[in-house]
């Protein structure tokens, strides 16, 4: 019985041995993967993308992303600087039965591109026809550096009750 205790401690410490080995060959893969130059993938200006090796002691750089889609106060003319791919939306206020539109321009369309124009009905459960109101929201995207004035024109049955130009500054 003596025997079998003694061959089963030794079975135990062989599998420790074992197991503390392979955790330092991890340990020494990871330590050596650490030394490894880092690759960061890095987009150019015509958005193809290539990978760039940096020294372990540099931090990676940032890849800046275009920020949120940027919300125009129609109530308020104001100036907006965005950054080329960077997102800007309005919501124009639409009547039909009392005749109050609203409607807008841009002067630069290379400057700022038209992505989408979408009419959202404020109660769709409504018919169109029973003096249904809404909004039609205009989402453009900034495509080129330059700048271009957005105008709004708000219109009671055909006539301009107000207009406001945004100048919008694309960097």
């Amino acid at each position: 019985m003596s025997k079998n205790i003694f061959y089963l401690i030794l079975a135990l410490a062989i599998t420790a041995v074992a197991c503390n080995e392979t955790n330092n060959v991890a340990d020494n893969a990871e330590i050596k993967h650490k030394s490894d130059p880092i690759v960061e993938t890095v987009t150019d200006s015509q958005n193809t993308v290539s990978p760039k090796e940096t020294n372990n002691n540099e931090k990676p750089k940032a890849i800046k992303k275009p920020q949120d889609t940027v919300k125009i106060n129609t109530d308020v003319a104001a100036d907006y600087n965005l950054k080329v791919g960077q997102i800007i939306s309005c919501d124009l206020f639409q009547h039909s039965s009392t005749g109050k539109r609203t409607k807008y321009s841009i002067d630069n369309k290379e400057v700022l591109l038209l992505k989408q124009e979408k009419y959202e009905d404020s109660n769709p459960s409504k018919p169109l026809s029973d003096g249904s109101s809404g909004n039609l929201k205009v989402v453009f995207e900034a495509k080129k550096a330059g700048t271009c004035i957005l105008e709004i024109r708000k219109m009671y049955r055909g006539n301009l009750e107000k207009e406001l130009k945004y100048n919008i500054i694309v960097e």
